[in-house]
């Protein structure tokens, strides 16, 4: 399936684009219609959940909009054929998270984390 600028674009819950799916990957992927669909609504839902914790403090609903978040991770994964593991997540790059992003992403896809004690989202909340 041939896919245009338009298919590829990811726009959030105001209309605003915001990203562009892989091409390339979507091609080697086979995905069709339907998964291309699905693939644009996840992101548009994370979207919504990263902006929510934009503008919240509160400890709780972070870590509520974190989990969230991880369920769409893992149905992004299986949208686009690929095994359901946290170990390539992204969550050091969420707002509000303190946890070291270089240190975890050199440590992406091992199943090994830094955790910042003091990150509202992953640490202990002291």
């Amino acid at each position: 399936m041939k896919f245009t600028v338009d298919d590829i674009t990811l726009v959030d819950h105001n209309g605003k684009a915001r990203s562009y799916l892989n091409k390339s990957l979507l091609e080697k992927q086979n995905i069709t219609t339907g998964g291309l669909d699905k693939l644009k609504e996840l992101h548009t839902k994370r979207y919504r959940l990263v902006d929510a914790m934009e503008e919240t403090d509160d400890v709780n609903l972070l870590k509520f909009f974190d989990n969230c978040i991880t369920l769409i991770d893992f149905e992004l994964q299986e949208t686009w054929g690929f095994e359901k593991d946290s170990k390539f997540h992204r969550w050091f790059e969420l707002p509000k998270c303190r946890c070291p992003v270089m240190d975890n992403l050199d440590r992406l896809g091992t199943g090994y984390h830094i955790i910042n004690g003091s990150c509202p989202i992953h640490g202990g909340n002291e």
